[in-house]
């Protein structure tokens, strides 16, 4: 019974955090819904007659409803663009872009066409120039 209230008690200071982080952000019904399950939870602590089982219930629902706070908030930040991020630069994503948008004009790497990514031997170690910073 005492891994249980502490289970409980973890479980409330995750709700709250949840709460008061992203409470603005949340949608009205989820976020009932779990105020609703922290209330029984809550309830269910205060009942010295209480179950472990009906105990073991009212926490579990509770994580539920955290579990759909997170998939709600993780759907929101999903929906956002990626292409509206501008990091203020462009950023190669593999060798063949390297060299083909170099400034250099310089498209290939060993004698091999950078645009030919059949033929780029990629476990091939690359030199590179770098620059110490303090």
């Amino acid at each position: 019974m005492a891994d249980l209230k502490n289970r409980a008690d973890n479980l409330f200071y995750s709700y709250e955090s949840t709460m008061r982080d992203n409470g603005e952000l949340m949608d009205a019904t989820v976020k009932a819904a779990a105020e609703e399950k922290a209330a029984e939870l809550r309830a269910a602590m205060a009942d010295r007659t209480v179950t472990p089982e009906v105990l073991q219930d009212a926490i579990e629902a509770l994580q539920q409803a955290l579990f759909a706070i997170g998939a709600t908030m993780y759907q929101q930040t999903d929906g956002a663009e990626e292409d509206d991020i501008d990091f203020g630069t462009d950023v190669p994503t593999t060798i063949a872009d390297e060299h083909v948008t170099s400034d250099q004009g310089d498209a290939t790497v060993e004698g091999i066409d950078a645009t030919d990514i059949d033929g780029l031997d990629l476990d091939a170690t690359l030199t590179a120039d770098y620059e110490a910073i303090d």
